[in-house]
C-alpha cells in the first residue's frame, strides 16, 4: 500500500512510493532473498520462495522488486532452464540415487516450475505492460509444458499462467496474441475439466486485452466454449 492507503499501481518505475517501514523491510528482505535464492540447494524450499514472494506482490506490488526486478526474473528465466543452484545441485546426485529419489525429484523438479508460472502470473500484474520485455524470454519455455505427452497437471499450468499473464500484460499482451490463442483454443478442447475450465477463463483476458482484431475468430472460439 502506498502513504495515502490507495492501491499501488501496476508498473515501474514506480507511481506511488511504499510507506517508509515497508520500504525498510523490503531493503532488508529482498537482498537476503535473492541470496538465499542463489545458494540454496533444496527445490522445496526454492518452491516456498517463490511462493511467498508471489503472495508478498499481490500486497506489495512493484515496489518489492523495484530495485530487482531484472535480478528476479533472471532467476525465474533459470529454473524454467533448468539452471538454478538446486536442480544442477541435483544433477551433479543424480548418479547415485535410486529410481524411488528419482521419482521424488521429477515431482519437486515439476512443483518448482509450477511456482515459478505462479510468480510469473505474480510479476506481470505488478509489473504491468512492462513485463512484456521478460515474458517475451518466458513464453517459450512456459509453452513447451502443453503437449500431449505432459501430464493435466503440468498442462493446466501452462493455460492458467497464460490467462494471469494476459491480464496482467493487459495491452502489452498483444504481440504474444498468436502464440497464446493458438495454445488456449487447443486446450478448450482438453480432455481434462480443469484445463477447459483456465482455457475459458484465458481466451476470455486474452479477447478483452489483445489490440488485435481477433473478431474473425471469435466463431472457432464460441465453438469451443459451446459444449462448456
Amino acid at each position: 500500500m502506498a502513504p495515502n492507503g490507495k492501491q499501488w499501481t501496476a508498473g515501474l518505475p514506480l507511481q506511488q512510493q511504499p510507506h517508509e517501514n515497508v520500504a525498510s523491510i523490503i531493503q532488508l528482505v529482498m537482498p537476503a532473498l535473492m541470496q538465499a535464492w542463489d545458494e540454496e540447494d533444496d527445490k522445496m524450499t526454492l518452491v516456498v520462495l517463490q511462493q511467498e514472494l508471489a503472495e508478498a506482490l499481490k500486497h506489495v506490488g512493484p515496489a518489492l522488486i523495484a530495485e530487482h526486478a531484472d535480478a528476479v526474473n533472471t532467476r525465474v528465466l533459470q529454473v524454467f532452464e533448468g539452471k538454478s543452484f538446486c536442480q544442477q545441485a541435483d544433477l551433479d546426485e543424480e548418479e547415485f540415487g535410486g529410481d524411488e529419489e528419482d521419482e521424488d525429484q521429477t515431482e519437486y523438479d515439476a512443483m518448482l516450475v509450477s511456482a515459478s508460472t505462479d510468480l510469473v502470473g505474480a510479476l506481470s500484474v505488478a509489473l504491468g505492460p512492462g513485463f512484456a520485455e521478460y515474458f517475451r524470454v518466458y513464453l517459450p519455455h512456459i509453452a513447451k509444458y502443453y503437449a500431449p505427452n505432459k501430464t493435466a497437471s503440468e498442462r493446466s499450468m501452462v493455460v492458467g499462467c497464460l490467462g494471469e499473464a494476459a491480464g496482467g500484460l493487459r495491452a502489452g499482451v498483444t504481440e504474444f496474441t498468436e502464440t497464446i490463442f493458438t495454445i488456449v483454443v487447443k486446450a478448450l478442447q482438453d480432455a481434462e475439466d480443469e484445463v477447459r475450465s483456465n482455457a475459458a477463463f484465458a481466451i476470455g483476458v486474452l479477447c478483452q486485452h489483445t489490440t488485435l482484431d481477433v473478431t474473425s475468430q471469435y466463431p472457432s472460439v464460441l465453438q469451443a466454449l459451446s459444449p462448456l
